[in-house]
C-alpha cells in the first residue's frame, strides 16, 4: 500500500513542481495556474468523504488499483496537454482518481493489520505518499528537458506498475456473512460519520493550513524571483521531511494517549516555516527550515487517521476520506481566498 501511494503522489508532486514552467510555456497567468491546482486540490479532498462511503458499500482493492492507475496516466500526462482547458479537465479526473484512491488505500492498510500496530501501519503508508511528493517535483523538473514528450511516461508508469504490483499482494474484498449468505454492513451515515470525527477534522484542518500554503505559495514565489532551480530541491526536502515525521509520529505514538496529544507538534510547523522570511532562498539555512517545517508538519496524520477510523470501525473508508480530505480542502479553501 505505501508503494501504491508513491506512485500516485509521486504524479500529484510532479504536477505542483511544473507547474511554473506550464505558466511559461502556455503563457497562463499566476491566478490560472492558482486555479489548476485549487482545481486538483478541491476535487481530490472534499471528494474523499463520498468516495469513503462507496468503497465502504463495495470494497476497497478493485477501486484502490483502478484509481491508482487512472491517476497517475491522468496527472501523468499534464506535461503534454496543450491548452489550459485541458489542464482543468486533468485536474478534475485526476483529482478524482486521488479522492478514491487514498480512503480505498487506506481501508486495505487497516484491514492488514488487523488493528495491530496501525498507527506504525499509518505511518507508513502516510510517509510513502509524502516520499512521491518528494520525489514527483525533482523528477519532473530533471527530466523535463532530456525527456521532451516521453516525460509523461516516466511520470505514470511507476503509478501503474505499483497499481499492478498492489493487485497482486492484496487480498480480495470479502464480505462479511451472516446466515450463510455474504453481505456487507451498512455504513455510518455522512452526517454522523462527520460528527464522530469533527473535532479531528477541525483540529487538522489547522495544523495543514502551512504545509498546504508552503506547497502551493513557494514554488510560483521562487520562480518569480528567478529561484527556478530551486523548486525540485526545496518540495522535495519538504516532502521528504514530511515522510519521515508521519513515520516517526506513527512508531511513538503509545496507544493509549489521545489522539489530539498528536497534533501538538504539528501546531509548531507554522513557526518552523516562518523563519524562511529570513533565509536565503537555496542556502543551508532554507533547507533545515523546510525540513523542519515539513517533519513537523506530519507527525499528528497516522495518529489522528488511527483515532477516525477506530471511531468509525464499521465505515473505515468513510473515515479515511472524511480525515484525508476534508482537513487538506478547507485548508486550501482558506489558501485560496487569502488575498495576495
Amino acid at each position: 500500500m505505501a508503494a501504491s501511494h508513491v506512485g500516485v503522489d509521486l504524479t500529484i508532486g510532479a504536477v505542483a513542481g511544473l507547474l511554473p514552467s506550464i505558466r511559461d510555456d502556455l503563457d497562463l497567468s499566476g491566478g490560472h495556474v492558482a486555479i489548476i491546482a485549487t482545481v486538483l486540490t478541491t476535487v481530490s479532498s472534499f471528494g474523499q468523504p463520498l468516495a469513503g462511503r462507496i468503497i465502504d458499500r463495495h470494497g476497497p482493492r478493485w477501486l484502490a488499483v483502478s484509481s491508482a492507475m487512472a491517476t497517475a496516466l491522468v496527472l501523468g500526462a499534464t506535461p503534454i496537454l496543450p491548452t489550459y482547458t485541458a489542464l482543468i479537465g486533468a485536474a478534475v479526473v485526476g483529482g478524482a482518481g486521488a479522492a478514491i484512491y487514498h480512503p480505498a488505500a487506506a481501508t486495505l492498510v487497516r484491514s492488514s493489520v488487523e488493528g495491530k500496530n496501525a498507527t506504525t501501519a499509518l505511518g507508513l503508508f502516510a510517509g510513502g505518499g509524502t516520499l512521491g511528493l518528494a520525489i514527483g517535483p525533482v523528477l519532473a523538473i530533471g527530466a523535463a528537458r532530456p525527456l521532451g514528450p516521453l516525460l509523461p511516461l516516466l511520470l505514470a508508469l511507476p503509478g501503474v506498475l505499483l497499481a499492478i504490483a498492489l493487485a497482486a499482494t492484496t487480498r480480495a474484498d470479502r464480505p462479511r456473512q451472516r446466515g450463510g449468505v455474504q453481505e456487507r454492513p451498512q455504513p455510518t451515515s455522512l452526517a454522523e460519520s462527520f460528527r464522530r470525527t469533527a473535532p479531528l477534522i477541525v483540529a487538522m484542518s489547522g495544523v495543514y493550513l502551512s504545509s498546504v500554503t508552503f506547497s502551493t505559495a513557494v514554488p510560483l514565489w521562487l520562480a518569480d524571483h528567478r529561484r527556478s532551480g530551486a523548486i525540485g530541491a526545496t518540495l522535495a526536502v519538504f516532502s521528504l521531511a514530511a515522510a519521515v515525521g508521519g513515520i516517526a509520529g506513527g512508531r511513538a505514538h503509545h496507544p493509549h494517549r489521545e489522539a489530539v496529544d498528536g497534533v501538538y507538534p504539528m501546531l509548531a510547523a507554522p513557526l518552523a516555516l516562518l523563519g524562511l522570511a529570513h533565509a536565503i532562498p537555496g542556502s543551508a539555512t532554507w533547507y533545515l527550515t523546510i525540513a523542519a517545517g515539513g517533519a513537523l508538519s506530519s507527525t499528528a496524520i497516522p495518529v489522528a487517521l488511527d483515532a477516525a477510523q477506530a471511531r468509525l470501525s464499521g465505515s473505515v473508508a468513510s473515515a479515511s476520506g472524511l480525515l484525508m480530505g476534508l482537513p487538506v480542502g478547507l485548508a486550501s479553501a482558506t489558501t485560496s481566498a487569502s488575498p495576495p
